[in-house]
């Protein structure tokens, strides 16, 4: 059913509004296009496959490039680059920025800038799991805190 949160558990409604201590963080990475399988590659190495990729354009302090071409100059501002966007857990993302930096970085300018933030809470829609748990899951589907819709589904 649409809009229908009474599979959130109460105490994941109220752990949202809490500003005790923020356990999820996410990461948002501007990479050069060339590096973009690098960087998945060193995030899935650390166990981390949940991410979502975008094709973008911008620039940063290199402002773009000039290129010649046929005896006129060019500037090209917008310069293409990929955005990465994942969340983890906290402790998490001290190796990931490590492993990100390290698989993007060519020593030149447009290597690109990452972003952590804060994320107040996460949901996984399917299991109703929140926090942290809503990051990775439980291996088993019957294990997770509304067994009873699925037992309900198969009977």
């Amino acid at each position: 059913m649409l809009g229908d949160c009474s599979r959130v558990s109460a105490s994941a409604r109220v752990a949202s509004s809490t500003e005790d201590e923020v356990v999820v963080k996410q990461i948002e990475a501007i990479v050069r296009p060339e590096k973009l399988e690098d960087v998945k590659r060193a995030l899935v190495d650390l166990g981390h496959s949940g991410l979502h990729v975008m094709r973008v354009k911008g620039h940063g302090t290199q402002g773009g490039i000039r290129q010649k071409w046929r005896g006129k100059e060019y500037v090209v501002d917008l310069l293409p680059k990929a955005r990465l966007v994942t969340v983890l857990a906290d402790e998490d993302v001290g190796p990931a920025l490590h492993a990100i930096v390290s698989a993007a970085w060519t020593g030149r300018m447009g290597d690109g800038k990452i972003f952590v933030s804060s994320v107040e809470n996460a949901f996984r829609v399917r299991t109703g799991e929140s926090g942290v748990d809503a990051l990775h899951g439980p291996t088993d589907l019957r294990s997770f805190p509304h067994k009873r819709l699925i037992d309900e589904e198969a009977s």
